[in-house]
């Protein structure tokens, strides 16, 4: 099976790991973690995903999120709710003028499974910036904005908007990312 994703048997059932790996400013960990680590568990506990923070592979101004869990298509996934309870803690914040809080979520992606984001003549990507009205952006290893965490074969899905547009929009990227490992 290709990267983030392989079969494992799990009480009988075929099941796939499925990972999601998120960028996170090196200052927002604390958000991540919490006071002892509290917050870390709770999404853990709450989601039933495995979070591990990289701080080891923290390079420059960003951390490596690793959030993942061993699913059935059939089942409500562990890590995209875990994604979801993380967006707010892991994602660059920035107040308009007005107050509204804008987002910007960073998500690294194998390239080799970037395809089912962008679709046939970019009609994908298009199809989830309109339905959301989020800046979806995907940028390749040749851009020199792709983070020191990213490796060679990744590419990095930026998604941005208030906090309710990138929240919806990270829902239809990771379940893109989730249908396409099924």
């Amino acid at each position: 099976m290709g990267p983030y994703a392989s079969y494992r048997i799990d009480s009988g059932d075929w099941a796939k790991e499925f990972s999601l790996r998120f960028v996170c400013p090196t200052e927002n960990i604390g958000a991540v973690i919490g006071k002892g680590g509290v917050i870390i568990k709770q999404i853990r506990q709450e989601s039933g995903a495995s979070v591990i923070v990289h701080s080891s592979a923290a390079e420059g101004d960003d951390c490596l999120i690793t959030v993942s869990a061993k699913e059935l298509f059939e089942d409500t996934s562990p890590t995209i709710d875990a994604a979801m309870r993380l967006q707010p803690r892991c994602s660059e914040k920035f107040e308009k003028d007005s107050g509204i809080s804008i987002l910007t979520t960073r998500l690294l992606v194998p390239s080799s499974r970037i395809g089912c984001l962008i679709g046939r003549g970019g009609s994908i990507i298009s199809e989830m910036r309109n339905l959301t009205r989020a800046n979806i952006r995907i940028i390749s290893i040749e851009n020199e904005n792709l983070p020191k965490v990213a490796s060679e074969d990744e590419e990095m899905v930026q998604i941005t908007g208030e906090i309710n547009v990138a929240s919806n929009a990270l829902l239809k990227v990771t379940t893109r990312l989730r249908a396409n490992v099924f």
